[in-house]
């Protein structure tokens, strides 16, 4: 296959497997940037795209009272860009801006068309019991990491969208206790075929300013959050951007109570203000 190109262009070739394929992936920017410092240590953040979870007929989780996942994920989104805009600056993107089904790899894929330099994509954490409760924040690992293997429940509800529309059996598709494995191949077979060691500290790094910032928002008005920590793990979505990137689980919304502050506007709010004071850090080179 030839082609035949305007310009010199960047480009990252892998291979996916079931059904096998070869992905050519080309840009005007290299793949992995390092940050560009400025005076004072700071980190050029000019474009951040905000990925509201879910959406349209895939609900993501719901909540012991009927609150869907793509709702109040994308209320948050809608939340978080004017205080870029207005606070920081800083161009927007949004995955999707409304309640519309976005493919998973489309979803970083517009992230990278945009030049983004950070990516956040936003959701609701589920447990099955029902008890757990909290925030907790996610960057990409390799899924046979031990790190990961632990967080295989997260990923594999949240890559389960990406299963469902590739006709593979992953129950209803809003809490999917079983990992995928087709979604973990995947997953592993862009990892292998990039190197990520750089990119994955820094999405390390972003994640744990995200989480941070999170419990800092909520503590005066939720002081009994829970701090459920920072991991790594195989989410699809997370994988192949070319820009830091975090999975941002808001509160588990098959809690009744973190369900009845993810219906607040105040919650949600606080919610938007983390995001942006996590972005607001990075850039300060936090």
């Amino acid at each position: 296959m030839v082609l035949d190109l305007a310009a010199d262009l960047y480009r990252r070739i892998f291979y996916l497997p079931e059904p096998f394929r070869i992905v050519i992936d080309v840009s005007t920017r290299p793949p992995l940037r390092d940050d560009k410092a400025e005076a004072g240590g700071k980190r050029e953040v000019r474009r951040v795209a905000i990925d509201p979870g879910h959406g349209g007929n895939d609900t993501g989780a719901v909540g012991p009272t009927g609150l869907k996942e793509k709702d109040v994920t994308l209320d948050v989104a809608h939340r978080v860009a004017p205080l870029l805009a207005r606070e920081l600056k800083i161009e927007t993107l949004l995955t999707r801006d409304s309640d519309v089904y976005v493919p998973l790899e489309l979803r970083t894929a517009r992230a990278n068309a945009f030049h983004a330099d950070l990516f956040v994509s936003i959701h609701c954490n589920a447990s099955d019991n029902g008890r757990a409760r909290g925030v907790q924040t996610f960057s990409l690992a390799a899924p046979h990491d031990a790190e990961s293997t632990s967080s295989s429940e997260t990923a594999a509800r949240e890559n389960a969208a990406r299963a469902a529309r590739t006709g593979r059996d992953v129950g209803d598709g809003q809490d999917a206790s079983a990992d995928d494995p087709e979604a973990r191949r995947e997953v592993a077979a862009i990892l292998s075929n990039l190197n990520v060691g750089d990119m994955a500290a820094r999405s390390r790094h972003f994640a744990e300013l995200l989480q941070r910032a999170s419990l800092a928002s909520l503590a005066p008005r939720y002081p009994d959050t829970k701090d459920q920590g920072v991991k790594g793990a195989g989410f699809f979505v997370l994988a192949g951007a070319d820009m830091p990137a975090a999975l941002f689980e808001t509160a588990f919304i098959s809690n009744p109570e973190d369900e009845a502050r993810l219906a607040t506007a105040d919650f949600r709010q606080k919610m938007a203000d983390a995001i942006v004071n996590a972005i607001r850090a990075y850039r300060e080179g936090k």
